[in-house]
C-alpha cells in the first residue's frame, strides 16, 4: 500500500512543482524591433547628428548610437518619439539630445519579431530662433586681426553647403591666423534649451573657437582636431555666456598657430550659426 501511494505521489509532485514553475515564471514577452540607420536633416547633411533618442509610448527606453536596431516590449499600435542626439563639444560622453531640432512621432504598428525601420527627416523647431549666421556665400562677417599672418578667403571648391565656405592657409612664413566676427548681443537665454554655436569644419591643423567679452579678454571654448572630411560640431554657449549679463557685446573668434610638424594648413569653415 505505501509502494502505490509513493508511485502516485511521485508523478503529482512533479505536476505541482512545474505547474508552479510556470505561474511563477509565465512566458516572457517576445519583442518587435525598431531599426534607424540615420536621421536626416531638411536644411542640410546631417553629419553631426550620432545618436536617436527613443521613447515609447511615451516611456524612453534609451539612447542608441546610430545606425541602431534594437528590442522593444510593444505590440500592435504604438506611439514611437525620436529625438536626435548630439556630441556636446565633440565630447563622447556629454551625449545630448538637440533641442532646436523637431522630434519624429507617429503610431506604428509593431508586431513580435518583426523589425521596422525609421529613417526620420527632422527640421529646425519652430521655437527655434538663430541669433547669428554665416555661410561664406560672396561675402563674410569676420575681420581679420592686424596681427594675423594670413586671411580669411572664400573658396568655391567643395563647400559644405551652398557655392562657398571660409578658407585660411598657413605655412612656415605665415604660421598665425586670428579673425574675430562681428559684434554680437548676448540674448536672454532659456535654461531649458540653452544657445549653441553650430560650425562645418575640415582641416589638417588644429584651430581654437572661442569668444571675446567686452572687456576684450580672449575665452577660448574648444581646439578642433584634424578632419579629413566635412564635420561638424555643436559648441555649447550657454554655461560660458549665461555668467555674462543680458545685453552685453560678444564677439566669436577663430585662432590658429602651425603645427611643429604641418608645412601646409588648410582650414575650411562652413554654416556657422548660433541657435537659442
Amino acid at each position: 500500500m505505501q509502494n502505490n501511494i509513493g508511485t502516485l505521489f511521485t508523478p503529482l509532485f512533479f505536476f505541482i512543482v512545474f505547474s508552479g514553475c510556470e505561474f511563477i515564471n509565465p512566458d516572457e514577452q517576445v519583442p518587435s524591433y525598431i531599426q534607424i540607420d540615420e536621421i536626416s536633416l531638411t536644411h542640410e547633411d546631417a553629419i553631426g547628428i550620432t545618436d536617436a533618442w527613443v521613447y515609447v509610448n511615451t516611456e524612453f527606453i534609451g539612447v542608441f548610437e546610430l545606425p541602431a536596431k534594437f528590442p522593444v516590449l510593444a505590440e500592435g499600435e504604438t506611439d514611437i518619439m525620436i529625438s536626435a542626439g548630439i556630441k556636446v563639444n565633440g565630447i563622447a560622453n556629454s551625449r545630448s539630445y538637440y533641442p532646436f531640432y523637431t522630434s519624429y512621432r507617429a503610431d506604428r504598428i509593431l508586431e513580435p519579431s518583426e523589425t521596422i525601420v525609421i529613417n526620420p527627416t527632422l527640421s529646425d523647431a519652430d521655437y527655434t530662433t538663430i541669433a547669428w549666421k554665416e555661410g561664406f556665400e560672396n561675402t563674410y562677417n569676420f575681420a581679420t586681426d592686424d596681427d594675423s599672418d594670413t586671411s580669411l578667403y572664400i573658396s568655391t571648391l567643395k563647400p559644405f553647403s551652398g557655392t562657398g565656405c571660409g578658407v585660411f592657409y598657413m605655412d612656415t612664413a605665415n604660421n598665425y591666423f586670428m579673425a574675430r566676427s562681428v559684434e554680437l548681443t548676448i540674448p536672454k537665454i532659456n535654461a531649458n534649451r540653452g544657445m549653441y554655436l553650430e560650425m562645418n569644419f575640415k582641416c589638417n591643423n588644429y584651430f581654437a573657437v572661442g569668444y571675446i567679452a567686452s572687456n576684450g579678454d580672449l575665452e577660448q571654448l574648444i581646439i578642433l582636431n584634424h578632419a579629413n572630411e566635412w564635420k561638424k560640431i555643436y559648441i555649447d554657449l550657454y554655461n560660458a555666456l549665461s555668467v555674462i549679463s543680458e545685453g552685453y557685446p560678444y564677439r566669436i573668434y577663430i585662432e590658429a598657430y602651425l603645427e611643429t610638424d604641418v608645412e601646409h594648413a588648410t582650414i575650411l569653415i562652413d554654416d556657422m550659426r548660433i541657435v537659442q
